[in-house]
Formats: C-alpha cells, sequence, structure tokens
C-alpha cells in the first residue's frame, strides 16, 4: 500500500486540495484513492488529515503521532481495497523527517512558490487568521524556509522520495492546482484530470488587511468568522498591491532568485527552467502605506453592518467590550467611527448598558442635533462678523477674557475642552476653530468673540499682542514628549487627510521613495527638510521669550502633579482624569533616538516642563 502525504507547504493552495479532496472522497476511491474524512470551519478551512495521524500529549500539550490511529488507518484502507492512502496537512511540512521513517515508502508532494511571492501572502495571513497586529517587516536575509526545509529532507532521505511542482497558474495542468495534484498523486494524463476547483481562503484588500490588523488588538473571538468572511468577499474587488519598500523589494528578489535556482539544480522539478524565468520576471504591484483613513474605515464598517442581519449585533457587543480599552487618538477615533454606523436602537442599548435612561438619551440626541444645527448657524453668523470686522480693521479690547488657553494639537485630549467648559459653562467658553480667527491671533490681530466669553480655547499660538486684546486674561498650555506628539499627528493627518497639501506632500514622499509601511514613512518624513515647519510646533506656539508670559504650562506626562496647579492658577476645580501619560517610543524602535536628535531644539525649549 502507497502512502502520499501532501505537505503543503503553507500558502500553496493547500485548502483548495483539501476542500476538492473532501467533498470527492467516493470519486477517489473509485480510483483505488483513500482520503481520510476532516472537518472544515464555515470559511471551508480545515488542518486536513492531521488528526487523522496525531493526538494531543495530555501531558505536554504536543501533537505526537498515534501509533494506534496508524493501525486503525491502515485497516480503514484495507477494508474499503484501497491502493493508496492520501493525506494532506501543512502540519506534515515539518514533521516529514518523522513520517520518512515510520513510512519508509511514502512519497512526499509539495508545490515550490517564489518566496518573495510567499512574504506577502503569509503576513496577509497572520492578519487574518493568527491576530498580528504589528505592521510588515521583511526578513533580516533573503532565505526561504521552505527551500531550506526541502533541502535538507532531500539531503536526508533522497530526492526520489518527494514530487516537487512549482507554484504557478500558467504550470498548472489546465491552469488549475487541483487538476495538476490529481496529475501526480493518479497518473492520469492531463486530459483526463479536468475538474473544477473553487479559490478558498481569499486575500484581503489592502484596505481590509489594516481594518482587521486595528481589529486584532481586541477581542473579535465573536466577530472573527463573519468579519473575515466579508473581508474577503471585498478583497476579490480589489487590485493587487504590495505592502514592501522598494530596494527592499529588489533586495530580497535577487537574493531569494540566487536560492531557488541552486535549489532547483539540485532537484527534479519539471519545467523548473520556465518557472525560474517567471520568478525573475516577478514585477512589484503598486506600493500601499500600511494604513486605513478614516473614510475608508467607515465605509467598510457600514458595509459589514450591512452584508448581514446578525453583524450589527456583533459589532455592538465588540464595541461595549471594547470601547473602554480604546487609548490612543487612532483608536479612540475609530471607536467613535464604529459607534456612528450603529443604528439608533443598537445606540439605545449602549446607553442602557450605561445607566442611562432612553428618555435621556433621545434627548440628548436631539439636544446635540439641535446644537449642532445652533452652531453651524453661529459659525456662519461668526464667518459674517469676522469678515465684517476685518474690512473695518477694527481693534477690540475684551476685558471679560480671563482665562485663554493655547492648545497645541495632540498634547491635551478632547476631554480637556470638555472640562473648560465644565468649569465655566458651555456658553462662557469660545473655541477658535475657523481658519481666519487662527491666522489672525497668530499675527497679533484682534478678533470678533461673543460678549460672553470667559475663556479663548484653539489651536493658535501666543503672540505679545493679546495681552493687550484680553488685558485681564491668563495664558496657559499644555505640552508632550515631542517626538510622540508629532508622531500622533502625522498619524492624524493620514486618517483624516487632512490639511490636504500636508497629506499629498507626504503620500508623494511615499511614492517618490517606494515607501509602505507607516513608521519608514515617519522615519523619511522626519529626515525632510520639507516638513521641518511643524516639527517645532510647541516652541512656535509658545514662541521664544513668550514662556514668561504664560501663568501656567503643564506636561501631560504629569498630569497627576500638574492638574492641581492649573486648579490653583484660575481657582477652579477641572473635573479631568489625572492620570499621567507615559511617553511611549513611537514609529521604528531602531530610529527612536535617532529622530530624537532630530527634535533636540524642541526638545531643550520644553525640557523644563517636560
Amino acid at each position: 500500500m502507497q502512502f502520499i502525504f501532501h505537505i503543503g507547504p503553507p500558502k500553496t493552495g493547500t485548502s483548495a486540495i483539501q476542500y476538492w479532496c473532501e467533498t470527492h472522497r467516493d470519486w477517489l476511491l473509485q480510483h483505488k484513492i483513500f482520503y481520510p474524512s476532516h472537518a472544515m470551519d464555515a470559511n471551508d478551512i480545515s488542518s486536513g488529515n492531521l488528526l487523522s495521524l496525531y493526538s494531543v500529549d495530555c501531558v505536554t500539550g504536543n501533537l505526537e503521532l498515534n501509533v494506534s490511529k496508524l493501525e486503525q488507518l491502515r485497516a480503514e484502507a484495507v477494508s474499503l481495497d484501497a491502493e493508496i492512502v492520501l493525506l494532506s496537512s501543512e502540519f506534515f511540512f515539518k514533521r516529514v523527517n518523522e513520517l520518512a521513517e515510520h513510512f519508509p515508502t511514502a512519497k512526499f508532494l509539495a508545490y515550490i512558490r517564489f518566496e518573495l511571492e510567499l512574504l506577502e501572502s503569509n503576513y496577509n495571513q497572520a492578519i487574518k487568521r493568527h491576530g498580528r497586529i504589528t505592521t510588515f517587516k521583511p526578513p533580516r536575509s533573503p532565505q526561504a524556509d521552505s527551500v531550506k526545509f526541502l533541502t535538507r529532507y532531500i539531503d536526508n532521505f533522497g530526492k526520489e522520495r518527494f514530487i516537487l511542482r512549482p507554484y504557478s497558474e500558467t504550470l498548472f495542468k489546465h491552469s488549475n492546482i487541483v487538476s495538476d495534484f490529481l496529475v501526480q498523486i493518479l497518473g492520469f494524463t492531463p486530459d483526463q484530470a479536468i475538474v473544477k476547483s473553487r479559490r478558498i481562503n481569499r486575500r484581503y484588500s489592502a484596505e481590509g488587511v489594516e481594518l482587521k490588523r486595528w481589529f486584532n488588538q481586541f477581542s473579535i473571538s465573536k466577530l472573527q468568522e463573519k468579519l473575515d468572511l466579508f473581508l474577503q468577499v471585498i478583497g476579490n474587488e480589489s487590485s493587487s498591491y504590495s505592502i514592501i519598500d522598494k530596494g527592499t523589494f529588489e533586495w530580497l528578489k535577487k537574493g531569494y532568485i540566487d536560492e531557488l535556482e541552486k535549489f532547483l539544480e539540485k532537484t527534479k522539478v519539471e519545467n523548473k527552467d520556465v518557472f525560474l524565468a517567471e520568478c525573475k520576471d516577478t514585477k512589484q504591484n503598486s506600493i500601499h502605506i500600511q494604513y486605513i483613513d478614516i473614510f475608508c474605515f467607515s465605509e467598510l464598517i457600514r458595509r459589514f453592518i450591512d452584508n448581514e442581519k446578525t453583524n450589527e449585533a456583533l459589532l455592538l457587543e465588540f464595541y461595549c467590550t471594547n470601547v473602554s480599552a480604546a487609548v490612543s487618538f487612532v483608536d479612540k477615533v475609530r471607536m467613535e467611527a464604529i459607534y456612528k454606523n450603529l443604528s439608533l436602537k443598537a445606540r439605545l442599548k449602549i446607553k442602557r448598558g450605561q445607566n442611562n435612561s432612553t428618555f435621556k438619551f433621545l434627548r440628548s440626541t436631539v439636544l446635540k442635533k439641535s446644537n449642532a444645527y445652533k452652531d453651524e448657524y453661529l459659525a456662519f453668523v461668526g464667518r459674517g462678523l469676522d469678515k465684517l470686522w476685518n474690512n473695518q480693521n477694527q481693534q477690540r479690547v475684551c476685558p471679560q477674557v480671563n482665562l485663554v488657553s493655547h492648545h497645541i494639537p495632540h498634547t491635551t485630549p478632547k476631554e480637556f475642552s470638555l472640562a473648560l467648559e465644565y468649569a465655566y459653562g458651555r456658553t462662557h467658553v469660545h473655541h477658535v476653530r475657523s481658519a481666519p480667527k487662527i491666522a489672525a491671533l497668530k499675527l497679533g490681530e484682534s478678533i470678533w468673540i461673543p460678549a460672553k466669553t470667559h475663556v479663548l480655547h484653539g489651536h493658535f499660538p501666543y503672540h505679545n499682542q493679546q495681552r493687550i486684546f484680553f488685558p485681564n486674561a491668563l495664558h496657559v498650555c499644555w505640552v508632550r514628549d515631542p517626538l510622540e506628539r508629532l508622531w500622533s499627528y502625522f498619524n492624524e493627518v493620514l486618517i483624516f487627510k487632512r490639511p490636504q497639501l500636508l497629506y499629498k506632500n507626504i503620500v508623494s514622499l511615499s511614492e517618490k521613495q517606494g515607501i509602505s509601511t507607516i513608521e519608514n514613512l515617519f522615519d523619511a518624513f522626519m529626515l525632510s527638510g520639507e516638513f521641518d515647519f511643524i516639527k517645532s510646533a510647541q516652541s512656535n506656539y509658545i514662541t521664544e521669550g513668550g514662556e514668561g508670559r504664560f501663568a501656567f504650562i503643564g506636561s501631560v506626562h504629569n498630569y497627576a502633579e500638574d492638574l492641581p496647579k492649573l486648579e490653583e492658577v484660575i481657582g477652579r476645580k477641572i473635573e479631568l482624569s489625572k492620570g499621567n501619560m507615559p511617553p511611549k517610543v513611537v514609529g521604528n524602535k531602531h530610529s527612536y533616538e535617532k529622530n530624537r536628535l532630530i527634535l533636540r531644539e524642541e526638545y531643550r525649549f520644553i525640557e523644563n516642563y517636560m
């Protein structure tokens, strides 16, 4: 009796072969081939015949070859009058030494795929099935595991025991991997092995990978299956892409070609010259930066909810379970996007869980919409008054303003502005959001503000003229680790695609240098003099010599100590979490110190407050 082990390796069409064999066991048996049955998941993916031979050791928890299962398998094959026992599992690829000894006449069938293709396919699989949350990182050297292991096996057991096939659609029999597989195990002529097969375990789109990579950091056990199926369908609609930097791609390609050429010289592989030529002709697909903007994120969430009735309930449970774990700026923005795409009924359930009555939630929802319309109307009126004010070239003194809060982007959280509203009253806090007002304050010009304004808060720097317009105001601001703040701002630009010109320039930098990972793009951004104007935002906001005019400058990394100082300065209670924000390594760890050195002047300027 002949044993044939299909050993993969991973990402070489194994799922498609196993699905066909499992659903055509009777057909195989008619041709004297026994293929033991195995389970498949909702994606029609399985571990193949792994458990037909192996069992979990109750002591070590490891998978061990089970001799009794082996004997049972032989007996069943004999009873079915089978001449060949066919077993398929990618797990077998790392157990060939063991299997070759227990089955001295067995043959091993493997497909050889160009490692450069495998790199991106394996990364996609790690995101899909294994919960990976980090961006793609290339190997330190171009050495293919599949080639390394196959070389050892052939040296140990002889090349006559291995059936090696090139993984190439143009070289498959009938351009079909199942047909190609059957020709090898049955000895059919190609015309006898014309079968139909379906694609299993399809690739995600570039955006789908980023969506799933973000979800992987949370608990998604109940969401996993539905999200995976949805993203596979979406992947069918997308074009090919690459996540390897251009320079790295060319370096890896040369190394893998050299390795493959040496391997093929020593082994018996049909059409190996054609296969090698195809590998040498491999062209890189368009490079995709590894991030997903908020508009695409929201669109995918919306489509996922609409895809199946049960999906919204799963997403609702995910939100309720994980929203408190969203700490970073990016995580909070994406959680908010999920919340906004839920139906009103689903959001009511969230509010009930927060001990809010349905009436209160509906009332707050109506008020929010009312306030939104009111704010929109006031903004419209404000723009008109700003225009009139600027045309008259007037300068207005506002003695009622007693606090000017200079919000340096990506220092204090959104909750700080809400805390100011709580401390002073919503109508007494004026948020400077419009570009003309920000530009005017930056240039030391006056702006129109409502008569009730006691607090001015917004993204505008200090200017000495502001002391004339707001003579009774205290000036305050918060600072943050410069590199960490810049990394956060860099992510915001990519997520929201604004400011539009800055976003386009960053994307253009990626295209010019062929960069795919957001960490490498950040390094290039740091080295480019084109973006120097935003690298010193904190010193630009406080201004040289202006720090002496501030009543308070606090560090977000010392909230616990600095928040009481602010309360003492303004004479009011600030309802805000007093937990410190610890500095963290951002971007690539290996370039962290180098990037800090680029910002040395910024670090020097704020070191007294850190």
